[in-house]
């Protein structure tokens, strides 16, 4: 390993030579889902999946919003082979339709024609006064088919036929629904993220209110809002590729198993074939997650891929190193970085090399 480690510092120091200066390493990726959860069973989905609910909007990409997906029932019903809209006519498509009961509901954005379960939670449209071209009105309820045509009948006039293409025309065009957070209350207390990162406050006007104790966004706006925890919406979960490992390793041990996380044979690592690395730590929100992570670290301080080595300091991934008062001329031996997990006041503390302590990878999706 020793001869590997001096031919990967001086690689990267020719590189550091040649200013080759890269982004941040901490990648975060979000993943929408267009089921209908409580908050609680939201959080536990995606936890299930290793992932979190999503907390920061600057976790995902914002264009997102425009293909964002959700069902929303309408007055069509199969059964026996055959489908009938909720007025008793028949459907007139040449698809098969099942033996088995099954309901009909727009795929959205495309509002494209699809059938399933019926007890399946959804958001439905329904007819305001009468099937003659009324109005059409978007209810954002997550409700099995009957529960939602029981819904039109009591408020209005039925779940929408959609009979003639035209008729497609009068959908509306601005749904507006909520998708959850990661953010949320225990009975009325301080706001806080199921992942401890910062809670962007990027709330609707006259939001937070007294009630409601979990917090959702606007899928047109992106404005919070706070809710009954017990309510039905769609929800983003994120991950990032921060690992926290839970060993006691060398500096130099460390870094060979971060590289050799995921290989197949991680007797072939070399120093240039590895996807994986000690953990660069470049800006801001780079730090936010790195202490969230070593929160649950068993030693107080963990490795991170800060090296001095020949006179420089650089992070072993090559990527830009922006703390300017690092030591010049370090303590012999004392040429490694960590990060202490009880003062995230100090962005760095640096140690000797062969003490053992737990470390952060990062993993290249």
């Amino acid at each position: 390993m020793e001869s590997g480690l001096i031919r990967t510092l001086l690689n990267l120091l020719f590189l550091s030579s040649l200013e080759c200066v890269l982004g941040s390493v901490v990648q975060q990726h979000s993943h929408y889902y267009s089921y209908y959860f409580t908050w609680t069973n939201a959080e536990a989905n995606c936890r299930s999946r290793s992932m979190a609910l999503l907390t920061q909007q600057s976790e995902f990409d914002k264009s997102d919003i425009t293909t964002i997906r959700y069902h929303t029932w309408i007055g069509l019903k199969g059964q026996g082979g055959q489908a009938r809209w909720s007025d008793g006519t028949d459907y007139d498509d040449p698809r098969e339709i099942s033996e088995y009961e099954t309901c009909a509901y727009l795929t959205s954005p495309s509002h494209a024609i699809a059938f399933g379960s019926c007890h399946s939670n959804f958001f439905f449209y329904c007819e305001k006064s009468g099937p003659s071209h009324s109005s059409i009105a978007f209810v954002p309820r997550a409700l099995k088919w009957e529960d939602a045509e029981t819904y039109c009948r009591d408020k209005y006039y039925d779940l929408v036929l959609l009979k003639d293409k035209d008729r497609f025309d009068d959908l509306p065009n601005d749904d507006l629904f909520y998708i959850w957070t990661g953010i949320h209350r225990s009975n009325g207390g301080d706001w806080k993220s199921s992942t401890g990162l910062p809670i962007d406050k990027n709330w609707k006007p006259g939001q937070p209110t007294a009630n409601g104790d979990c917090v959702a966004t606007s899928n047109k706006d992106m404005k919070m809002i706070n809710l009954d925890c017990d309510t039905l919406w769609p929800f983003y979960c994120f991950q990032d590729n921060v690992v926290l490992v839970k060993e006691n390793k060398t500096w130099e041990e460390a870094l060979e198993h971060c590289r050799a996380m995921d290989m197949a044979n991680p007797s072939l690592l070399t120093s240039n074939n590895h996807r994986n690395d000690l953990i660069s730590i470049s800006g801001p929100l780079d730090q936010q997650i790195v202490w969230t992570k070593i929160d649950e670290a068993i030693t107080n301080e963990v490795w991170t891929g800060l090296r001095y080595f020949v006179h420089k300091w650089f992070w072993v991934d090559g990527t830009d190193v922006p703390y300017q008062d690092l030591p010049t001329c370090p303590v012999r031996g004392q040429y490694c970085g960590t990060v202490d997990r009880d003062n995230s006041t100090i962005p760095w503390n640096i140690r000797d090399c062969n003490e053992k302590r737990n470390f952060l990878c990062y993993k290249k999706y």
